[in-house]
C-alpha cells in the first residue's frame, strides 16, 4: 500500500512540476505608449509597444495571439509583431513557435493616421487594445496584455498639466485622490483585466473611496469635459 502511495505522491509533484513549466510570463503588464501629434520626435505616426514574453520550460511551443480592440479613436489603425512577423492591421490571430526560457516581444504598433508615415488627419485620443497570447495545445496557458495608448494634441500647457497629473496615495488602503487640477472630470477605475470597479464624476481634490475592492492592482483612467481619457495611471490597494 505504501508502495502505491509513494507512486501516487510522486505522480501529483510531477504533474505539479509540469504544471509550473507551462506558464506564460509577461513583462511589463498593462502597457502604456505615448506620442503628440505635433512632435515628430515621438513618432506619432507609429506608436509602438514592447511587450516581453517569456515561456517557462525548455522544449519548443505553438503559441497563438488574439487581438481585441476594446476602444479606439476613428481613423486609427493597429497591428501586432509577434517572434515571427508584424503583421498587417486586419490580421487580428496568429501562430508562432517560441522556445521555453526565451524572451520575445509582442509589440502593438497604432497608426492614428492609419498606416505608418501617415499622420494627416489624425485625430488626438487614447486607444484600448487586449492581446491575449495562450498555448495551442493548452488553451489555460495564457496571458492577456492590456496596451493603453494616447496621442495628445500639443506640448503646450494641457500637456503639462496632464504629466503632473498623480493619483495618492499610491499604494492605499482605502481612498485616494487626483492632485489638484482642472482637467479630470470622471474617474474609471478598472480591474487589471479591464473590467470596470467604479466609474463616477468628480469634483477637484475630491476623496475617491475604493474600499469596496479586493486588494490587488487596479487602472484608474481619468476622463476631461469632453469626456475623453486623458491619463491612465496604476493604483495599488493593499
Amino acid at each position: 500500500m505504501k508502495k502505491y502511495l509513494y507512486t501516487f505522491v510522486f505522480l501529483l509533484i510531477g504533474i505539479g512540476l509540469q504544471g509550473q513549466t507551462d506558464t506564460l510570463v509577461v513583462g511589463e503588464n498593462p502597457a502604456f505608449g505615448s506620442a503628440i501629434l505635433d512632435d515628430p520626435s515621438t513618432n506619432p505616426d507609429d506608436i509602438a509597444v514592447h511587450v516581453d514574453l517569456i515561456p517557462n520550460g525548455t522544449d519548443m511551443r505553438t503559441y497563438v495571439w488574439e487581438r481585441n480592440i476594446i476602444s479606439m479613436p476613428s481613423g486609427w489603425r493597429s497591428a501586432v509583431c509577434d517572434v515571427n512577423i508584424c503583421h498587417l492591421t486586419l490580421v487580428g490571430t496568429a501562430e508562432f513557435d517560441q522556445m521555453g526560457g526565451d524572451t520575445s516581444e509582442i509589440i502593438l504598433h497604432i497608426y492614428p493616421g492609419g498606416s505608418p508615415g501617415v499622420i494627416a488627419g489624425a485625430i488626438p485620443g487614447t486607444a484600448e487594445v487586449h492581446v491575449r497570447v495562450y498555448e495551442r495545445d493548452n488553451p489555460s496557458n495564457e496571458e492577456n496584455i492590456i496596451y493603453f495608448v494616447t496621442l495628445d494634441a500639443t506640448t503646450g500647457t494641457t500637456q503639462l498639466e496632464v504629466q503632473q497629473l498623480k493619483v495618492y496615495p499610491n499604494p492605499t488602503t482605502d481612498v485616494f485622490r487626483i492632485t489638484e487640477n482642472n482637467l479630470v472630470k470622471r474617474v474609471r477605475v478598472m480591474n487589471i483585466i479591464g473590467k470596470p470597479a467604479m466609474d463616477r464624476t468628480i469634483q477637484n481634490g475630491e476623496q475617491l473611496s475604493i474600499a469596496h475592492l479586493k486588494s490587488g492592482m487596479y487602472l484608474v483612467q481619468m476622463f476631461d469635459d469632453k469626456n475623453e481619457v486623458v491619463k491612465t495611471v496604476r493604483l495599488l490597494k493593499n
